[in-house]
């Protein structure tokens, strides 16, 4: 698939996405969140994709969520403004990872601008989040045209303290990187200009591990949420019995307690 608003690069086992669209922004048409479904289909399904970075052209947006200038376009488009609001209809949501999206291969976001609506979602939905010194991230979405999105606001939650999540979401507030740093949201901190380079650096950490046991460490990870202490306690994970058996598992093990670093297959 040709991409016009975004850009798929990988080197290595490294994979970086970029929303180009620095003059809008780097908001999400339909067609936009279509070209990023493709792209994180794509990262999910290459077994040489082992880690990817999520960011935005240039250093003042990371991304400005849904394109309002294009939104009320097509409102008009549809004769309809009380009823057509939504006319971003992917069931993966919002830039192909805020619904019915699930990878288990690490993700980070790169956030080298600021964060918002739709944006701060994207960001949220991905494993570490790197940020500008400079940037923000805003939920405003009640002071402009409607309530916050549902999975934003289900993210925001249970990614910060409820308090702090109430307190942005109630009055369409914002947090600054300072701030998502202080309560966790954040991994670390960048310099302007040097988000990229942080973010690699994590990238190129995550990529001296196992890859298979990273792809199941994230699963069961996120399916904690769905069991109670106890069951997980005792629940005995698919992932154990795929990462023993695997050619990674039994070198990297070997090497191990020789003192010697194994350079991992995903195999």
């Amino acid at each position: 698939m040709a991409y016009k608003d975004i850009k798929y690069e990988q080197e290595g086992h490294l994979v970086t996405i970029t929303i180009e669209r620095s003059d809008r922004n780097n908001t999400c048409t339909s067609d936009t969140t279509g070209e990023l479904i493709d792209a994180w289909h794509t990262f999910r399904e290459d077994n040489s994709a082992w880690c990817a970075i999520l960011t935005g052209e240039g250093d003042d947006f990371f991304s400005d969520g849904i394109d309002t200038k294009w939104l009320l376009e097509e409102i008009v488009k549809n004769g309809d403004s009380r009823h057509s609001r939504r006319p971003v209809d992917h069931r993966e949501g919002m830039g192909g990872i805020t619904q019915e999206f699930e990878c288990w291969k690490p993700m980070i976001a790169a956030v080298n601008g600021d964060a918002s609506h739709a944006g701060f979602d994207m960001a949220m939905a991905c494993d570490f989040i790197i940020a500008g010194e400079h940037t923000k991230f805003e939920m405003s979405a009640p002071k402009i045209f409607g309530m916050a999105e549902q999975n934003g606001v289900s993210r925001l939650v249970r990614q910060l303290p409820l308090k702090i999540a109430m307190g942005i979401l109630m009055t369409g507030g914002e947090l600054t990187a300072q701030e998502g740093a202080r309560w966790g949201l954040v991994n670390e901190l960048a310099q302007k200009g040097e988000v990229m380079t942080v973010a690699r650096r994590w990238a190129d950490r995550v990529l001296e591990c196992a890859p298979i046991a990273l792809r199941g460490t994230k699963e069961w990870a996120t399916r904690q949420f769905d069991l109670p202490y106890t069951v997980a306690l005792t629940h005995k994970h698919f992932s154990w019995e795929e990462m023993n058996s695997s050619d990674d598992g039994w070198e990297g093990l070997l090497a191990y307690t020789k003192g010697e670093r194994y350079e991992y297959k995903g195999q």
